[in-house]
């Protein structure tokens, strides 16, 4: 580009003056509003990190709302109930091999969000879940046992005798 070139548009951007800044603070504040939406779906919630203050003690719920966008952040929660199988393999005492399954729904609480973020994190459910398994675990397998004893092991006699008796024959 020329001098004569630069020297025109450096002349037309003289001309125009004011009107340059208004409309970049213009473009700034349209980008800036649409920036600062956003949505909370249905069967979410959400709370605002801010990093002035830490975590907001409220907490969001479905709609649309307003954040400052470098100032603020929001954090989706999905309260909604998850199944989770939890399956074992456990022996009884005459040596079988017994598997169980057991089907659990699990939410985190609404009022308690911002407690379970910062305790836990986003990841609070498999945090959760695999103390929740391993507890279950060892409860379902004693529990098996128990049932499976108390009902079979009296009648044990009466259940083999017919069967020890066409074996032998």
């Amino acid at each position: 580009m020329n001098r004569q070139a630069l020297q025109k548009v450096l002349d037309a951007l003289a001309k125009a003056g004011p009107a340059i800044p208004v409309l970049g603070l213009g473009l700034g504040a349209m980008y800036g509003a649409s920036n600062a939406l956003y949505n909370v779906e249905a069967g979410h919630r959400a709370i605002k990190f801010s990093r002035l203050s830490g975590i907001s003690e409220e907490t969001y719920e479905e709609g649309t709302h307003l954040f400052v966008p470098w100032l603020q952040k929001p954090i989706m929660f999905d309260i909604r109930a998850k199944p989770r199988v939890i399956s074992s393999l456990t022996g009884s005492r005459d040596l079988q091999m017994v598997n169980i399954s057991l089907r659990t729904l699990a939410r985190p609480d609404e009022r308690r969000l911002q407690t379970v973020y910062r305790n836990l994190g986003m990841q609070y459910d498999e945090k959760v879940g695999h103390r929740r398994r391993t507890g279950m675990n060892l409860g379902m397998q004693n529990e098996c046992r128990n049932r499976w004893e108390s009902v079979f092991y009296p009648r044990k006699s009466s259940l083999l005798s017919p069967l020890r008796f066409s074996l032998l024959l």
